[in-house]
């Protein structure tokens, strides 16, 4: 599993649209399936239920979109907390004088 492919399920499950999700992610809309079939054989469960063209939650999905959300906010915020201490931005300093 891999965050690329957590924040294309997230997108597509936030508009029920691949190709306008593959949009806004700069890829292409099979690569974007192709994602997404990777993450349902991972988990072996669908994670859309597909009708023609449109497509909707199951409800491992929802499940799923719930903590995918969880955590790639709190990556996110790891990530800033480093930054933010490698760049000097944030952090503890002491100085002693006698």
């Amino acid at each position: 599993m891999e965050l690329r492919q957590l924040r294309s399920f997230i997108k597509a499950a936030e508009l029920l649209h691949f190709t306008r999700a593959a949009d806004l992610l700069n890829i292409s809309q099979p690569a974007l399936s192709n994602q997404i079939a990777q993450l349902e054989e991972e988990l072996k469960t669908d994670l859309f239920a597909r009708v023609g063209r449109q497509v909707k939650l199951t409800e491992s999905g929802k499940i799923f979109l719930e903590c995918a959300r969880k955590f790639v906010f709190e990556l996110e915020t790891s990530i800033q907390n480093i930054d933010s201490i490698t760049q000097l931005l944030r952090g503890e300093l002491s100085i002693a004088a006698n």
